[in-house]
C-alpha cells in the first residue's frame, strides 16, 4: 500500500523579499547569496536542517553542489564555478558582444561555442570548436495575392 504524506519545503526570504533558502523535507537545503544589485552571486545545495536564524550559509563537509557566479557591469553572467559533492571543480565562462548578446561560451571540458546573430538579433549560427552545430536561415515570403 502506498502511503502519501504531504511534505512541504520551508522557504526563507531576505530583507528585500528575495528567496534566500529552501529547506526540503528530505533534510537537504538550498541557499542563495545575492550581490548588492540583486543578481545571484552563489547557490549552495547542502545537507542539513536550517533553523531559520542563519545569516550566512551553514557549512557542510560534503555539499551536494555549490555554484558561484560572476557578472559584468550589465548584470550578465560571465562565469559559473561548480564545486562540491565529490565533483571536480568546473568553470564555465560567458562573453557578450557590444549589443549585449551572448557570443562566447567556454565549457569546463574545453568546448568553445560561438554564437552569431542576424541583423534582427536572432541567433543564426552556433559554432562549436570551429564546427557549425546549428544554423538557422530565415526566408521571407510575400503574402499570397488576393484573387477576389
Amino acid at each position: 500500500m502506498l502511503r502519501i504524506v504531504k511534505r512541504r519545503a520551508r522557504l526563507g526570504h531576505d530583507r528585500r523579499g528575495s528567496l534566500r533558502s529552501s529547506q526540503q523535507p528530505n533534510g537537504a537545503f538550498s541557499w542563495q547569496d545575492f550581490n548588492p544589485d540583486g543578481s545571484l552571486a552563489a547557490l549552495y545545495n547542502r545537507h542539513g536542517t536550517l533553523s531559520g536564524s542563519e545569516t550566512s550559509v551553514p557549512a557542510d563537509a560534503s555539499p551536494l553542489a555549490d555554484f558561484a557566479y560572476s557578472s559584468n557591469l550589465d548584470g550578465q553572467k560571465t562565469q559559473e564555478i561548480r564545486s562540491g559533492g565529490g565533483l571536480t571543480t568546473e568553470t564555465s565562462s560567458y562573453g557578450y558582444d557590444n549589443l549585449g548578446r551572448l557570443n562566447q561560451v567556454m565549457l569546463p571540458d574545453g568546448t568553445n561555442r560561438s554564437h552569431s546573430y542576424d541583423l534582427d538579433s536572432n541567433r543564426s549560427q552556433v559554432v562549436e570548436n570551429a564546427a557549425t552545430v546549428a544554423a538557422t536561415r530565415m526566408t521571407l515570403q510575400r503574402p499570397a495575392a488576393s484573387t477576389s
